[in-house]
Order: structure tokens, then C-alpha cells, then sequence
């Protein structure tokens, strides 16, 4: 069958739009594809087959013998990399080759026959054809081919769709590079299309299916191409269906497109990419607080206990639909996985203008304290503040908060930690919290920097914290004792009641009393917030295994208390290292550290080393001065260890650290007849040296 004329256009122009969108395909792979051109001889593809397949380049491997063997080729032009017949680019039926056609940008297309395999004159039929980037609309009026070649009917029937879907794409405005994007990243969309075309062209309903469109060329051409049937199909589906390959490719399952597609219909296809882009990234262009995201959203979820109002139930609808996927909620500060979860939740995001809202809104939360760049956590965290109007809805809400007590200054603070401020259920409840502690003698000023500390508080309910205070009751912290507790950890007031009684009875496993539990939680509430297994055991475990007595450890936990909240990695075991290294013997160590606990809070290199290196070097005493005192190492270096050192060493009087260090200045000059201050002169000029 030789091609001619009009067909000979039309088939053109479907191959090359093919190729088109496959050449496209590899540019975004950064792959190159090589057409091998091969130069065949005038002769049958049997004859040429069975003189060549045992004698060529291509051939490389063979595998088997007999019936099971497999031969492999390295012809490029062959996808399968399989040497056979059917494969070979040199014989097969149904092949393409590209070829240069001499000078200039045109090519030329060779096409295997089917009919008349017999005629060598006739194997192959050459047409030249423009560069495939400026080729013609293949959708534009044409008559159509009334019979199809081998090539066409080969072409896969998807490929066919995503192609008519990329040209359709292109023509409602959308980039070249977009319609790639959406046409390859949708496929339930394209194979919907190929459903509904191979449906109708089964029971041969095509000529009697009317999709609401004008079906150009019909009347002269009774036979419509498969590609065309599939942009009339998408067509049917008016503005909204064009939509729905887009909302595809950002996540969006096919059915919940198709309802946001309705709403939707009216805005350009185009503006509609812009705002997505915007969307991603205003709330997914940072990599910081990723960790964050997720770590607080699941301590909102834990601490919230008051009736919720819409944005917040819907907030949690949000976060459930994430920990339900693989990740949890630490996918929220990932765009790919997190936005089509986003957009399915609040659908009203795609209708709203950036110019108009989105960028005033960031604006006025950086006006209101916090950055651009933490605005994101804002956002992820409570995206119901996303729908809201700055006039309407942001700024009295605010006002709400300032005339509730709380600092302009540190509400974008609080925002950042806690966006749920801003929801009306939160704000309702925030009355009822002062009130109840106002009640318990605790002032409004305490409560203040609590929640300015812990704004978590402002979602829990008032009778979830009763049982805890009556617990702290029960150990003696009451009225004024209860301040510093609250404003030092008021994330104790969120703890179960069996978490604060799980504490209580390890301290009283330990050695300490009721009383003195009481003591220790008006000094480091923190204690009580911890974990018992996770970090108070380890703690003790740690010190016991260094060679600290068990029952040694009352002293040193009710001497040091914060001791049980060092690291263990990161502070206690560099502390005891360096001290070892220096000359202390494990023993000396365990006795220092029983005598004054807090010499572990000490910094190595701020304070341990520079005091160290000052007794041994400049007042020439041994270690073991220090071991028999170490609170030397509580003193000033500067202001107290270095003047008394140098007043004592002026008037030839040598004593032990304790009686150099221990007594207040008014003793120490009584005893040695000195004038206070007595290092303002002497001494000062003794240091200047």
C-alpha cells in the first residue's frame, strides 16, 4: 500500500506528535535516545533474516542450547534487546526508523510495509517531514486516514491518550513543560479516557455518542482515529473535566477531583498552576522544623481535651488522614506526600486569590511576630488560619488574646508554638483557666508566663488538671509554694495523674520522704515531667555503675537535684572523663561528687579546666586539696579564688582551700587584720602583675 497525499499528512502528523511527546519524555529523563538508521537491502525481511541472524554486530549473548536458547542483541533501534525476527529493526514488520535528510532541520521517516512484503522495491516508503517542534496541531480540522497503517494500529492506546491529553493541555494555555507534567503524572485520568472509548467502540456506539462537542470532520469521515476519539472524550467533559488530569498529578484521588473540579471550573487552568505552585512554596520550600511539625502536632492532639470547634475538628481530621499513611504526621512538612491530604481537607484553599489573601495574610503574620520562614509551622499545624481574613477574622481574635492579658510582643511566640490561640474554642477556654488557678491563689502574672511558656495549657480542661494539683497538694506544695512550679513547668500540669504518682514513687525508692519530694519539686519541677524508665532510671543507673553508693545517692540527688536531667553522653560522662584524666582516681571522683553533687553541672572547659589549671600551676597545692573541698570549684575564679590566693601570698600566709574560700569577706579580714574590701588595693595590683 503505498501512502499518499492527504493520508500521507495525516499519518505524519500523528507519528511525529507521538514522537514529539516521547522525545519530551526523555528530556525529562536526561536520557538521549539514539535511532539507529539501517540501510537494508532490496530484498525480502525473511531472506534478510535468515542470512543475517547468525552473522551481525548486534549479536552478543547466548544463552541455553536447543529449544531453550536465548540470544540477546545490542541493536538500538531493538526495545527488547532480544535478537529474534519479531525484535530485529533489521526485519521486523513493524518498525521505525529516523534518519537525517540531508542539510537542514527536516528528517525522514522510514516505515516498514505490510502488504507486499515480496516486492524488495517496495519495503520501506520514505517521506521527509518538518522538525518535530514546530509540527502543526494534530488535532486541527483534517480528514482523516480512512484506513490505518501498521505503525498506527501498533501504537499504544495509553501513549495515544497521554499524548491527546498533553496537546489538549497546551491548548487551554498551559506551558509545554506543565503539560508533560500533568499529562504523564495522571494516569487513572487517561486510562478513564481509554476506558470510555474502547466501551463505546465495543458495542459500536462511537457514530451514535454525542459528548455535547462539535466532531470536526465527522461528516466526510465515517472512521475517527483512536487519538481523537479520546480528545473528543476529554472535551465532553467541559472546563471542569480539563481540570481533572491537574488535580490528579498534585495527589488528588480521581474522585474527590472530580467533585473540587465543579467548584472550580471557572478559573483558568493556568492561574490555577500558579497557585499551586505558590501554595507549595509558601508551606514546603523550607527544610527546617520538619521534625518540629510532627512532634507538635502529635503534642496538640495529646493535650487537647475541650469540646473543639469546627477548624479545630477539622485540623484533626487533617493530622488523622495523615497518621494514617506510612510516616504519620512526619510527612507533614513534606509537600509530595502532605499537599493532596491538604487540598482533599480544606478544598476552599484553590478558591481563594494569592494576590489578595494569601500574601497579605503572610504579611500580617510577619508584621505580628513571626517570620516568613516559620510561618509555614503555622500554617501545617492549624490550616484552618489559611481560610481566614485578616480583618474579619485574624485581627479580633488577637485583640481577644491582648485584652485576655497576653503581650503583642510575645504572640507571634505563642502562635509559633501553639496556633491553635487563634481557634474560638481555645480563646473560650483561656477565661476559664485563669479563673480556676485564681481560685488556687495563684496569680494572674504566674499564670502568665506559664502559658506564654506552655500555650498547650489553653487546650486542656480545668477538671483534667485537678487531680494533679491535688497530687502536688498531697506533697506539701500549696498557696505560694505552687508558683515556681507552675511558671518553671507548667507541662507538669498536662501530666496523667499515674505519670506524676510513677515519679513520686521512684524518688521514694530512692530514700526520699514525702516532705522531701515536696522540697525537690518546688526546686526542679522538670524531675516530675520526666520519663521514669527513659531518663531518671538511667540517670541513677549511670551513677551507680561509675561507683556512687546506693545509699549515698539521697545527698546527692537532694543536693543536686538537676543532676538527674544531665545527659548522660553529652555532659556526665565528658565531666567524669576529663576529671580522670587529670589525675582524680575513680574514688576521688565518687567522694567530690557526694561531698558538692553540683561539680557535674560544671562546663570543662569554662570552669573545670581553668580552675584546675590555676591550683596546680599557680598555687602549686595538690589535687587532693580539691578532693577534701570541691565546692573551690563554686568560686569565682576571678573575683575570689585569684585575689584572696594573691592577698595570702603577699603576707607569706599559706592555708587550705576551705579556710581560704569558705568564709564571707567581713571573716576573712577579721581574721587576717585586713581592711574590706582588702583586695580593692593590695590585691588588685598583685593581680594587674
Amino acid at each position: 500500500m503505498e501512502v499518499h497525499g492527504e493520508d500521507r499528512l495525516g499519518m505524519e502528523k500523528d507519528v511525529f506528535s507521538l514522537l514529539r511527546f516521547r522525545i519530551f519524555s526523555a528530556r525529562k529523563k536526561e536520557e538521549e535516545e539514539t535511532f539507529v538508521n539501517v540501510d537494508m537491502a532490496s530484498v525480502c525481511g525473511d531472506l534478510i533474516w535468515e542470512v543475517a541472524k547468525k552473522n551481525n554486530a548486534f549479536l552478543v549473548k547466548q544463552f541455553g542450547g536447543s529449544t531453550a536458547k536465548v540470544q540477546f542483541s545490542k541493536e538500538k533501534s531493538n526495545l527488547c534487546a532480544v535478537h529474534s525476527f519479531k525484535h530485529s529493526g533489521l526485519t521486523s514488520k513493524k518498525t521505525v526508523s529516523i534518519q537525517p535528510a540531508g542539510e537542514g532541520l527536516s528528517v525522514v521517516l522510514a516505515m516498514t510495509k505490510t502488504k507486499k512484503q515480496r516486492k524488495p522495491a517496495c519495503v520501506y516508503s520514505l517521506f521527509s517531514a518538518m522538525p518535530v517542534f514546530s509540527f502543526p496541531n494534530p488535532l486541527d480540522k483534517r480528514p482523516r486516514m480512512r484506513c490505518c497503517s501498521s505503525l498506527q494500529n501498533d501504537l499504544p492506546q495509553e501513549e495515544e491518550a497521554r499524548d491527546a491529553v498533553f496537546q489538549m493541555l497546551q491548548e487551554y494555555g498551559v506551558s509545554e513543560e506543565d503539560s508533560f507534567d500533568i499529562a504523564s503524572s495522571s494516569p487513572k485520568y487517561v486510562k478513564s479516557l481509554v476506558d470510555n472509548v474502547r466501551e463505546l467502540d465495543e458495542h459500536s456506539l462511537w457514530s451514535c455518542w454525542d459528548g455535547g462537542i462539535e466532531k470536526i470532520g465527522e461528516e466526510e469521515d465515517p472512521v475517527v482515529g483512536f487519538k481523537r476519539k479520546i480528545y473528543y472524550m476529554a472535551k465532553s467533559k467541559g472546563d471542569a473535566g480539563i481540570l481533572l488530569p491537574f488535580l490528579e498529578s498534585i495527589g488528588l484521588k480521581l474522585s474527590s477531583a472530580a467533585f473540587l473540579a465543579r467548584s472550580l471550573s471557572s478559573q483558568r487552568l493556568p492561574d490555577l498552576i500558579a497557585k499551586v505552585r505558590f501554595l507549595k512554596d509558601m508551606l514546603f520550600s523550607s527544610r527546617s522544623h520538619k521534625e518540629l511539625l510532627g512532634r507538635n502536632a502529635r503534642r496538640m492532639m495529646k493535650h487537647l481535651s475541650i469540646s473543639s470547634d469546627d477548624d479545630i475538628q477539622r485540623t484533626l481530621s487533617f493530622f488523622e488522614k495523615l497518621e494514617a499513611k506510612h510516616g504519620g504526621l512526619n510527612i507533614l512538612g513534606h509537600g509530595d506526600a502532605c499537599f493532596s491530604h491538604l487540598i482533599e481537607s480544606f478544598r476552599e484553599l484553590l478558591l481563594l486569590s494569592v494576590e489578595n489573601h494569601f500574601k497579605p495574610l503572610v504579611h500580617f503574620l510577619e508584621q505580628t511576630g513571626v517570620p516568613e520562614e516559620s510561618a509555614r509551622v503555622v500554617f501545617l499545624l492549624f490550616p484552618p488560619i489559611l481560610l481566614y481574613d485578616v480583618d474579619k477574622d485574624i485581627k479580633p481574635r488577637i485583640c481577644a488574646l491582648e485584652k485576655a492579658g497576653v503581650n503583642s510582643r510575645d504572640i507571634g511566640r505563642m502562635l509559633f508554638k501553639y496556633p491553635w490561640i487563634l481557634s474560638s474554642s481555645i480563646q473560650d477556654n483561656y477565661d476559664k483557666i485563669l479563673k480556676f488557678f485564681h481560685d488556687k491563689k495563684v496569680p494572674k502574672s504566674s499564670m502568665d508566663i506559664a502559658i506564654k511558656s506552655w500555650p498547650h495549657l489553653l487546650g486542656c480542661a480545668t477538671h483534667k488538671m485537678e487531680p494533679i494539683l491535688d497530687q502536688i497538694d498531697a506533697l506539701g506544695v500549696k498557696g505560694k509554694m505552687l508558683i515556681p512550679v507552675i511558671t518553671s513547668s507548667p507541662q507538669l500540669l498536662l501530666k496523667k495523674p499515674s505519670e506524676l504518682l510513677e515519679v513520686v514513687s521512684f524518688m521514694k525508692e530512692i530514700g526520699f520522704d514525702g516532705r522531701t519530694i515536696g522540697r525537690i519539686l518546688c526546686r526542679c519541677p522538670e524531675i516530675f515531667s520526666a520519663n521514669v524508665d527513659n531518663t531518671l532510671r538511667r540517670k541513677v543507673q549511670f551513677l551507680t555503675d561509675f561507683g556512687i553508693l546506693r545509699g549515698q545517692l539521697p545527698r546527692v540527688i537532694r543536693k543536686y537535684p538537676e543532676l538527674l536531667l544531665l545527659d548522660i553522653h553529652q555532659t556526665l560522662r565528658p565531666r567524669m572523663r576529663y576529671l580522670i584524666e587529670t589525675g582524680f582516681s575513680k574514688m576521688d571522683v565518687c567522694s567530690m561528687v557526694f561531698k558538692f553533687s553540683p561539680l557535674l553541672g560544671y562546663s570543662v572547659d569554662v570552669v573545670l579546666k581553668p580552675k584546675i589549671e590555676f591550683l596546680t600551676g599557680v598555687m602549686q597545692k595538690p589535687l587532693k586539696e580539691v578532693v577534701e573541698y570541691p565546692r573551690y570549684f563554686s568560686y569565682s575564679l576571678n573575683k575570689k579564688i585569684k585575689c584572696r590566693f594573691l592577698v595570702l601570698k603577699s603576707r607569706s600566709i599559706d592555708c587550705s582551700l576551705r579556710d581560704m574560700l569558705a568564709k564571707n569577706d567581713e571573716k576573712f579580714a577579721e581574721q587576717y587584720d585586713l581592711v574590706v574590701p582588702f583586695y580593692s588595693s593590695d590585691a588588685g595590683e598583685l593581680l594587674r602583675e
